[in-house]
């Protein structure tokens, strides 16, 4: 059965925001202020998603920052490269990293899987 491309890539898209979702959450309820957010990223001149990296890093998640840079960038593949042949082996990719930083965001950071 072929799995349609759209499919792929809108759930690698939609894993990729689970993750950073959970990981706003985790840093602390002002990571979750939009307002806050894009304060923050103005000051730093970086954008929203790169500022939650650099956070995850200073606070000495560098293994997290690097999975969740990695997942964006293949968020932003499958979201605006129309040219890009994404396959069922790019999702299978997306979950097993997606599963591997939520059960470490629930340890590390004692946030409650919810699944």
């Amino acid at each position: 059965m072929k799995v349609d491309e759209g499919l792929l890539r809108s759930a690698i898209s939609r894993a990729y925001y689970a993750v950073f979702t959970m990981m706003r959450h985790a840093l602390g309820p002002q990571y979750e202020d939009l307002n806050y957010l894009r304060q923050l990223s103005e000051l730093r001149k970086c954008g929203v998603h790169e500022l939650i990296i650099n956070i995850l890093k200073e606070s000495g998640h560098t293994d997290l920052a690097d999975k969740l840079f990695h997942l964006r960038k293949k968020r932003v593949v499958v979201d605006y490269d129309v040219y890009a042949k994404i396959s069922h082996k790019d999702l299978v990719w997306t979950v097993t990293v997606v599963r591997e930083v939520l059960s470490e965001v629930c340890k590390r950071f004692r946030v409650t899987d919810n699944s």
